[in-house]
């Protein structure tokens, strides 16, 4: 009988994938949606998140993996894992949380809802009175904007757009045997629920036009029409190109034009996911399946609604019982006596010692943003440096920064274009702050930069001071009403010297200093002599190899102590507001950082 072959902290077994770690917290939030303890629009909410969360992970992850399975890359990874080995597992996980998210959304949310009196209600339940309302609403607001596309041996199979969702009608018509296919894109610009009178509820908009499919085909004898939504995968790492030529010529500005067309070919990149409806014939779904390249292994039937994530959307007012209060951050206790009329307050009260802000605990207007805002009207602030990774659509920080440009400050950005799925406001945003006069580097060569961090520089009495913002999430003003992040303000000299490394400068887009170093010494408690002693920890990155939670993996920590999940990227913490049932989330102290939900 062989003998266990003992688990170290350097063997693979020591590690869990980063790729299945991700689909651990969305089970997470799948348990939300799951209780019955949890209020009905909070647990409607949370199958909307499920779906984003599906829909992201098939475009990110399940798209990498793929791109490395036919390049022919079998090596095995620090888990002891070939990328075909992870493809497989994460595919089959991917698949059972969809179906059962869909089989909630049908089984229990959706009679929940019309127990609420808010229903989603299939367009087959209609009472006649409502189906004349929306054959007008159809005439009205819907049909002007649709475009069916034919394929035949005219009409090529059109180009079927990611994420969108798809009508698949088979007409028949007199004097034809074999149907033909057309397809009708759900139009984005209409919206997805479609409100009947009286509050009776809503109707999926493709079950809308799925109903009037006579006004768009009147000659046809019969129609027949099932639905499908095709994912593509997402590169975000155009350096990707150029691996394997360091000291490739590329022109000043470069990553721009790379990023941007990395954003073109991403409209057309491969299929790694084809949802279809559980109704669909299997004839269909193959044909489908071979006109869109995409194996049997891509192909997910999904019974009830496709595009769960437009639940989030689900225009629902009132039954406030039925929603969790809302949270309202608080201004910190050092921050709350400021003069607001005073830019210069914020920097006395950052003087008097370091300030820690705990979002979304504390307000990130009253500090994050106030220190900002401060410092581009403040006369005496001389320079404002900053990183930008993700900013709101409408930033008061950009606001602020083209003021501090405005008033004849130094300010100086890196943009992060490399931000997956922000390349394009990204781009757009560093072109705006050039206009306004600022200094814009675009990201460090071949490394994102997730860094946050925001210096500024004061002229004061007894000389030029710097006072400093490093936090871990982003400058951006709605987020940080939702995710659980630290900050700190501080002008002690030991942090500014870091930080000023950091910023763009004469040497911008360069990585400082080489490779990452080790972080500092960080305070443990020693159980043996009952006070903290200091002990180095390595700084890792995302996504870097760390071991697993154990016994085994960190004897200086203590028994129970939350660690971070390993081998998956670090991500803030997804607040759950108060009253929420902890029994709803398995317990899992090494998920400390899940990843982020929109």
């Amino acid at each position: 009988m062989s003998q266990p072959v003992p688990v170290t902290p350097d063997s693979p077994a020591a590690l869990i994938n980063r790729e299945l770690s991700w689909l651990s917290f969305a089970r997470r939030v799948l348990a939300l949606a799951e209780d019955p303890e949890q209020p009905v629009l909070e647990r409607v909410k949370f199958a909307g998140i499920m779906g984003m969360i599906c829909d992201e992970f098939a475009m990110k992850r399940i798209g990498g993996l793929l791109r490395q399975v036919r390049r022919g890359r079998c090596n095995r990874g620090p888990d002891g894992l070939t990328p075909a080995e992870v493809l497989g597992a994460c595919r089959a996980e991917l698949r059972s949380q969809q179906e059962l998210v869909a089989r909630l959304v049908e089984e229990q949310l959706r009679p929940a809802l019309r127990d609420l009196g808010t229903p989603i209600v299939d367009a087959g339940d209609l009472a006649p009175s409502q189906r004349d309302f929306l054959a007008w609403y159809f005439a009205d607001s819907v049909e002007p904007v649709l475009v069916p596309l034919a394929a035949d041996a005219a009409h090529p199979f059109p180009f079927i757009s990611n994420l969108g969702l798809n009508l698949a009608v088979l007409v028949t018509e007199p004097g034809r045997r074999n149907p033909r296919f057309v397809r009708i894109k759900v139009p984005p610009s209409r919206p997805r629920w479609v409100p009947l009178p009286d509050q009776a509820g809503w109707v999926p908009l493709e079950q809308v036009i799925a109903g009037n499919l006579s006004a768009l085909f009147p000659r046809a004898s019969e129609l027949a029409c099932f639905f499908f939504r095709v994912t593509r995968g997402a590169k975000d790492d155009p350096w990707k190109d150029q691996a394997g030529d360091e000291d490739a010529d590329l022109w000043p500005g470069a990553i721009i034009g790379m990023v941007t067309a990395e954003l073109t070919a991403r409209r057309y990149a491969g299929v790694v996911r084809l949802e279809v409806s559980a109704d669909m014939p299997a004839g269909l779904r193959g044909w489908l399946a071979t006109q869109l390249d995409a194996g049997p292994a891509d192909v997910i039937a999904t019974p009830g609604l496709l595009s769960l994530g437009d639940l989030v959307e689900l225009p629902v007012a009132g039954h406030a019982a039925q929603r969790d209060p809302p949270h309202e951050p608080v201004t910190h206790p050092r921050l709350r006596d400021l003069d607001p009329a005073d830019p210069s307050a914020i920097f006395g009260e950052i003087r008097r010692g370091d300030i820690l802000v705990h979002l979304p605990y504390h307000s990130f207007d009253t500090s994050i943003l106030r220190f900002l805002q401060s410092a581009a009207t403040d006369p005496a602030v001389l320079a404002i440096k900053l990183t930008i990774y993700r900013t709101g659509s409408r930033s008061p920080i950009i606001g602020a920064l083209k003021e501090a440009a405005r008033r004849g400050k130094q300010v100086a950005v890196l943009v992060e274009i490399t931000a997956r799925f922000d390349e394009a406001p990204n781009i757009s945003w560093g072109k705006e702050l050039e206009q306004a006069g600022a200094h814009v580097a675009y990201g460090v060569e071949r490394v994102k930069t997730h860094v946050k961090l925001a210096l500024v520089v004061r002229q004061e009495p007894d000389g030029i001071r710097r006072y400093v913002h490093v936090g871990t999430g982003n400058y951006h003003e709605g987020t940080a009403r939702l995710y659980e992040d630290l900050g700190l303000l501080s002008s002690r000299r030991g942090s500014l010297q870091r930080a000023d490394r950091w910023h763009p400068g004469p040497d911008a887009g360069q990585a400082p200093g080489g490779a990452a170093r080790p972080a500092r010494a960080v305070h443990r408690i020693d159980p043996a002599r009952g006070r903290a002693r200091p002990r180095r920890t390595p700084l890792r990155h995302p996504g870097q190899d760390e071991p697993a939670p154990g016994p085994s993996a960190d004897p200086g920590a203590l028994p129970g102590q939350p660690r971070r999940r390993p081998h998956r990227p670090q991500h803030p913490r997804l607040v759950l507001p108060a009253g929420r049932n902890p029994r709803a989330v398995p317990d899992d102290p090494g998920l400390q950082h899940p990843r982020q939900i929109p």
